[in-house]
Formats: C-alpha cells, structure tokens, sequence
C-alpha cells in the first residue's frame, strides 16, 4: 500500500513562472500525473534554473568578460536546467505534454523516460 507521499496526483506546470499547481490556469500550462517526490524534484530543478537565469543576468553587467566566456559557463547551466525540466515533465506527463516537448524537439537522443535520466 502506497502511503500518501507515494499517491499519485495530477498537477500543472507553468513552464514560464515555474509554477505547480494542482488547479489549472489560464496560461499555457503541462498536465504531469506525480507524487509528492517528483513534484518536490521538479521545483529543485525550476530553482536550479532560476539560480542559472539571475547568473547569467547579473554576468550581462560585466562589460568587460568576453560573451563567449559567458556562454561556456551561465548558458550550458540554464540550458542543461530547462533540458531537465522539459525531460522530467515528458516523463511524468499527460499525452498531449509528450506531444508538445516531442514536437518542440528539445530534447537529446537520450531516455529520459527512466527514473534515473538526471
């Protein structure tokens, strides 16, 4: 038997806000079926990204560092954060939320389909 952190809900996601919510709303948002856990994993990676964004914010102050520079470090981490994201999101949603990543081509020739894709 399944205590209630294991149950199974369905929540939406705003991808934009990096809002999870067990009531939809009126922007675009992903249907996920997921535990407590999964959810509670999925906000770690939205802070990850956030943390990601505000670095990459705070480096376009810095006239001085080339932009290349930048894009080696602050970049690959938000982009890596989103990648994450999107592929937990296609690995605990609805059809149509795997339809839409799928079509988005965002994500790598990876299985992120397992458990273990992080």
């Amino acid at each position: 038997m399944l205590d209630n952190s294991q149950e199974k809900k369905m929540y939406f996601v705003d991808i934009k806000t990096g809002e999870i919510t067990m009531e939809p709303t009126a922007e675009n948002t992903f249907t996920v079926i997921a535990d407590e856990q999964e959810i509670q994993d999925l906000r770690e990676l939205f802070e990850e990204n956030y943390d990601a964004d505000k670095r990459g914010y705070l480096r376009t102050h810095l006239p001085w560092q080339q932009y290349h520079g930048f894009s080696d470090g602050e970049n690959k981490d938000y982009d890596r954060s989103i990648e994450l994201i999107y592929a937990m999101i296609y690995r605990l949603g609805d059809a149509e939320a795997r339809k839409h990543i799928d079509e988005m081509g965002i994500l790598k020739e990876q299985n992120y389909d397992n458990e273990d894709f992080r």
